[in-house]
C-alpha cells in the first residue's frame, strides 16, 4: 500500500525513502537517497527513466501528503519528454538538473510526522466536505477536507483531508481553474458514494466550493 501504519496509535505515514538506482530481482541494490551524501546526489545522470523511477516510488493512494511532489515530478518529467524521446540519455539542461537536485536534497532529510488515519475522530460527527480547485499554467489541483464536530463539546471542531488530486494538462490557465473545481467535486461525489451512511445523515451535509477566482 506504500504505507507504514502504527496500529496502537492508530497513525500512519506514506513512503518516506526514494531510490536512485534500479531494482535488480526485486531488489534496490544502491544505497537509498537518504544514505547519498550532497556530493553524490549533484553527480547523477538525469534521464526519463530517473524521473519515471522516481515517479513510480512517490505512491500515496489519497495523495493526502505527496499531491504537490507528484505534480512536481511531472512537471520535470514534461520538461525532459521536450529535450529527449530516449529513457537513458542523459539530460544535461542545467535548470532542469538543478531543478531535480533541489528536490532530491529536500526528500533526503524530511521527514514526515505520523498522522491519524482515520478522517473522522473517534466521538466526532462529520459536518461539512470544505473542496478546493485550482489551476495553474502546468494543470489543475483539488483538495477536499472533511470538517468534523465533537459529540460531547458542539464547538470543537477538527479538520482533516481526505484526498488530494493533481494533472498535468495543457490547456490556458483559466481551463485549468475550471478542471480544478470539477476535480474537486469529483473527489466529494466520490467520498459520498464510498460511505454510503452519508447519504442519509439526520442532518444535512454541507458541501462548500472554494475558489480563487470567477
Amino acid at each position: 500500500l506504500g504505507i507504514t501504519w502504527f496500529p496502537n496509535e492508530d497513525t500512519y505515514v506514506p513512503n518516506t525513502e526514494w531510490n536512485i538506482g534500479k531494482k535488480v530481482r526485486g531488489t534496490y541494490r544502491d544505497c537509498s537517497l537518504r544514505d547519498m551524501s550532497d556530493s553524490d546526489i549533484e553527480n547523477i545522470d538525469v534521464t526519463r527513466t530517473l524521473l519515471s523511477r522516481l515517479l513510480g516510488q512517490t505512491f500515496e493512494r489519497l495523495e493526502k501528503n505527496y499531491s504537490g511532489l507528484i505534480m512536481y515530478l511531472k512537471v520535470l518529467g514534461h520538461q525532459a519528454n521536450q529535450i529527449t524521446k530516449k529513457w537513458n540519455e542523459i539530460i544535461s539542461d542545467p535548470d532542469l538538473k538543478s531543478e531535480l537536485i533541489k528536490l532530491l536534497k529536500h526528500l533526503k532529510i524530511f521527514k514526515m510526522e505520523p498522522q491519524p488515519r482515520a478522517v473522522i475522530p473517534e466521538n466526532y460527527v462529520l459536518r461539512q466536505l470544505n473542496l478546493s480547485g485550482d489551476g495553474s499554467q502546468p494543470g489543475a489541483s483539488a483538495t477536499l477536507p472533511a470538517l468534523s464536530e465533537s459529540v460531547t463539546q458542539p464547538t470543537n471542531l477538527v479538520s482533516r483531508l481526505v484526498i488530494a488530486a493533481q494533472k498535468l494538462g495543457s490547456f490556458s490557465i483559466p481551463i485549468h481553474e475550471l478542471l480544478g473545481m470539477l476535480q474537486g467535486l469529483k473527489l466529494a461525489e466520490d467520498y459520498i458514494k464510498a460511505i454510503p451512511s452519508l447519504l442519509s445523515l439526520p442532518e444535512i451535509l454541507l458541501l462548500n466550493v472554494f475558489l480563487d477566482s470567477m
